[in-house]
């Protein structure tokens, strides 16, 4: 816990924000924007699955595609940022703020399953937080 708490503090500046509140979907997943050709490109047509929306930073809203290693792929986020840039910048720590979140949220979720008595996958997160915290 001390390599979690460490980096936490020695990276808390990530958890700032100067930005006027931003409304964010809250469960922004591939499983829930629908895309369509047109025109010969690939269009955002539809975003699902709103219960979760509520006034946060901009970065948590991309917790859910980091978790799924759609940053990883080069070629998705390459296109995600083209389209994101449009209409809104990002700063330049913006996937370390979107790391930074995902953890904090991770963290949370262990404590939850710890709590409800399952200690294997509360184990497993912070497992997962260990390794992510050492690249």
């Amino acid at each position: 816990l001390n390599k979690i708490f460490n980096y936490l503090h020695k990276n808390q500046k990530l958890a700032e924000s100067n930005e006027k509140p931003s409304l964010i979907h809250g469960d922004f997943d591939i499983l829930n924007i629908r895309v369509q050709k047109i025109n010969k490109n690939l269009e955002i047509v539809c975003l699902l699955d709103f219960e979760y929306s509520a006034s946060m930073p901009r970065e948590y809203d991309f917790i859910k595609l980091h978790r799924r290693g759609f940053f990883d792929k080069k070629y998705l986020k390459k296109a995600l940022l083209k389209g994101y840039l449009k209409y809104q910048k990002i700063p330049k720590d913006f996937e370390e703020k979107v790391k930074y979140m995902r953890i904090t949220r991770d963290i949370a979720f262990a404590g939850v399953l710890f709590h409800s008595g399952d200690i294997n996958l509360g184990n497993k997160t912070l497992n997962y937080v260990l390794n992510e915290i050492k690249k």
